[in-house]
Protein backbone atom coordinates (compact mmCIF):
# COMPACT_ATOMS: atom_id res chain seq x y z
CA UNK A 1 0.00 0.00 0.00
CA UNK A 2 1.33 3.38 -0.98
CA UNK A 3 1.48 6.01 1.28
CA UNK A 4 -0.86 8.06 -0.61
CA UNK A 5 -3.63 5.35 -0.31
CA UNK A 6 -2.45 5.11 3.26
CA UNK A 7 -3.34 8.49 4.11
CA UNK A 8 -6.93 8.68 2.01
CA UNK A 9 -7.99 5.44 4.30
CA UNK A 10 -6.98 6.99 7.41
CA UNK A 11 -8.65 10.32 6.23
CA UNK A 12 -12.02 8.25 5.37
CA UNK A 13 -11.55 6.27 8.87
CA UNK A 14 -11.93 9.61 10.32
CA UNK A 15 -14.71 11.98 10.94
CA UNK A 16 -14.47 15.23 9.15
CA UNK A 17 -14.58 18.04 10.86
CA UNK A 18 -12.98 16.05 13.92
CA UNK A 19 -10.45 18.79 15.94
CA UNK A 20 -7.05 16.47 15.32
CA UNK A 21 -4.61 16.57 18.19
CA UNK A 22 -0.90 16.45 17.19
CA UNK A 23 0.52 13.41 17.25
CA UNK A 24 3.18 13.39 20.29
CA UNK A 25 6.08 10.92 19.91
CA UNK A 26 5.93 8.57 22.98
CA UNK A 27 5.86 5.06 24.34
CA UNK A 28 1.75 4.09 24.06
CA UNK A 29 0.05 1.22 25.29
CA UNK A 30 -0.42 -1.11 22.14
CA UNK A 31 -4.73 -0.84 22.26
CA UNK A 32 -4.17 3.07 22.56
CA UNK A 33 -1.89 3.50 19.66
CA UNK A 34 -4.23 1.09 17.67
CA UNK A 35 -7.13 3.45 18.65
CA UNK A 36 -5.54 6.20 17.24
CA UNK A 37 -4.92 4.54 14.42
CA UNK A 38 -8.39 3.01 14.01
CA UNK A 39 -10.64 5.64 15.80
CA UNK A 40 -13.62 3.86 14.30
CA UNK A 41 -13.30 0.33 15.62
CA UNK A 42 -15.55 -1.27 17.44
CA UNK A 43 -13.40 -2.75 19.86
CA UNK A 44 -9.68 -2.01 21.20
CA UNK A 45 -9.35 -5.81 20.25
CA UNK A 46 -10.43 -5.17 16.45
CA UNK A 47 -8.41 -1.73 16.29
CA UNK A 48 -5.38 -4.19 17.46
CA UNK A 49 -6.07 -6.95 15.19
CA UNK A 50 -5.95 -4.51 11.95
CA UNK A 51 -2.77 -2.26 13.30
CA UNK A 52 -1.10 -5.74 13.64
CA UNK A 53 -2.81 -7.07 9.91
CA UNK A 54 -0.94 -3.36 8.57
CA UNK A 55 2.23 -4.09 10.63
CA UNK A 56 1.90 -7.80 9.22
CA UNK A 57 1.42 -6.80 5.50
CA UNK A 58 4.52 -4.63 5.90
CA UNK A 59 7.37 -7.24 6.37
CA UNK A 60 10.52 -4.82 6.26
CA UNK A 61 8.20 -3.12 9.03
CA UNK A 62 7.63 -6.54 10.11
CA UNK A 63 11.21 -7.76 10.74
CA UNK A 64 12.55 -4.34 11.83
CA UNK A 65 10.29 -4.01 15.11
CA UNK A 66 11.14 -7.66 16.07
CA UNK A 67 14.94 -6.77 15.54
CA UNK A 68 14.43 -4.06 18.65
CA UNK A 69 14.00 -7.39 20.37
CA UNK A 70 11.26 -6.73 22.54
CA UNK A 71 9.16 -9.21 24.70
CA UNK A 72 6.17 -10.46 22.53
CA UNK A 73 3.71 -10.37 24.84
CA UNK A 74 4.90 -6.47 26.21
CA UNK A 75 1.52 -4.45 26.24
CA UNK A 76 3.21 -1.17 25.44
CA UNK A 77 4.80 0.23 22.22
CA UNK A 78 8.83 1.59 22.95
CA UNK A 79 8.93 5.48 21.71
CA UNK A 80 11.90 3.65 19.01
CA UNK A 81 9.07 1.31 18.24
CA UNK A 82 6.59 4.23 17.78
CA UNK A 83 8.81 5.98 15.71
CA UNK A 84 9.41 2.48 13.08
CA UNK A 85 5.26 2.45 12.68
CA UNK A 86 4.86 6.09 12.47
CA UNK A 87 7.32 6.32 9.65
CA UNK A 88 6.35 3.44 7.43
CA UNK A 89 2.40 3.65 8.31
CA UNK A 90 2.64 7.79 8.47
CA UNK A 91 0.86 9.46 12.15
CA UNK A 92 -2.18 7.74 13.09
Amino acid sequence: MTEKALRELLRLINEPGEPVKPFEMRSYGKSELAMLYFPKAKTKKGAMNNLNYWIDYNGELRERLRALNSPPNAHRYTRREVELIVEYLCEP
